[in-house]
């Protein structure tokens, strides 16, 4: 059997009005998955052992879960059912969206609240990640400090308003970083309305473009005034470009200096917080959208972490070296149907997923999940 990593994201809030909820795992699935993995007898570990089994080259025969962000429903859905079926799993956090407070949030025991859902919406704290550490089923790891998005050059690709302020939550971070624990509890901001959103990329992969805040400000004063000509988003796009050039209102990339530095407190510094704030040593790196470079790769290294994994298993390059691991992943995700106006789960097609991937064969239930995705391609194109 094949190694295989897993990946999830959140759990149980998938009707959510987030940004992250197309992410979200229904906690029934989840349930059923574990369940399955019990009956099965397969055996779940955490990466260092996986780390383990690449150094020593012998057959691995694990399953490992990873939960990314730290979404609060870990603790609120993934937690108990963990417990439930001592199943283990790690979660990579990103320090800047851990929240404040003392107390350990409401659980889900089995039965679910419109009520629950909603205190679920969230991040985790350090009392809930220090339990779940301690509890010897859940691992945590770094999945840098920011898991942000920074403009790359002066171009505007797009307008922040309320009806897309949820597609671009990293304007609000960036702006007003000490909201981001609690930014998914009020997404849209006032100061962000007619925003200019410039050519970006994720944090561990770029060099960032720096832009004034009264550059930002008078670019911001174009779009609100072009908007009042009742042209359409895209002519006020074209537009605005044209002023940007025109105007010569123009940034700088950052320094080498700044680049360093930058990656260096978002490698070194999630690891030093992590590791001081729950005693344990932090080895394993998630990166944020599967986003790095040469330089951010080689600091991930020097700081002292063995292994990385990105959001799935394909990539060009396998970050893979005498020293340093890279982690493949697969995502099972729960696909749906609807039928006169109901939406269907399919809880058993996570399952069949994990069985293709161990076994390499395609189940009937396989070919019957490529046609659900296929039917849903085409209602999107519709």
């Amino acid at each position: 059997m094949n190694t295989q990593v897993i990946m999830f994201h959140s759990i149980g809030c998938q009707h959510a009005n987030t940004p992250y909820a197309k992410l979200s795992f229904p906690w029934e699935h989840f349930e059923y998955f574990c369940d399955y993995l019990v009956k099965n007898h397969y055996k779940t570990a955490f990466l260092s052992e996986w780390l383990s089994s690449q150094i020593k080259e012998r057959k691995d025969k694990n399953i490992y879960l990873t939960f990314d962000d730290g979404f609060l429903d870990n603790w609120v859905y993934a937690f108990p059912i963990l417990q439930k079926y001592q199943i283990k799993s790690t979660i990579f956090i990103n320090p800047e969206f851990i929240q404040l407070g003392k107390a350990k949030r409401q659980t889900c025991l089995g039965k679910d609240t419109d009520d629950l859902r909603k205190k679920a919406i969230g991040y985790l704290n350090w009392v809930e990640l220090k339990e779940m550490q301690a509890s010897g089923l859940v691992d945590i790891q770094s999945h840098s400090m920011s898991h942000t998005w920074y403009p790359i050059s002066n171009k505007v690709i797009n307008i922040q308003q309320e009806s897309n302020s949820q597609d671009y939550p990293w304007t609000i971070w960036n702006n007003s970083p000490n909201t981001k624990p609690h930014y998914l509890e009020q997404i849209t901001s006032n100061s962000m309305q007619n925003y200019p959103i410039f050519e970006n990329g994720r944090s561990l992969g770029i060099r960032r473009y720096f832009l004034s805040e009264e550059q930002i400000i008078e670019i911001q004063n174009n779009i609100a005034d072009l908007l009042t000509k009742r042209l359409s988003r895209q002519e006020v796009i074209e537009r605005v470009n044209i002023i940007v050039f025109n105007k010569r209102i123009f940034g700088r990339l950052e320094t080498d200096q700044e680049l360093f530095e930058r990656y260096y407190y978002e490698l070194a510094r999630s690891k030093q917080i992590l590791e001081t704030g729950l005693n344990k040593s932090i080895d394993f790196l998630c990166w944020p959208g599967g986003a790095y470079n040469d330089l951010s790769v080689r600091i991930s290294r020097e700081v002292g972490y063995l292994a990385s994994t990105l959001t799935s298993r394909g990539d060009n390059n396998p970050l893979h070296f005498s020293d340093y691991r890279r982690i493949p992943r697969i995502g099972v995700s729960s696909y749906w149907y609807e039928r006169d106006g109901v939406r269907f789960y399919q809880k058993q097609i996570p399952v069949y997923i994990l069985n293709r991937e161990i076994s390499g064969r395609r189940s009937f239930m396989s070919y019957r999940l490529s046609l659900v995705k296929k039917y849903k391609q085409l209602r999107r194109k519709k």
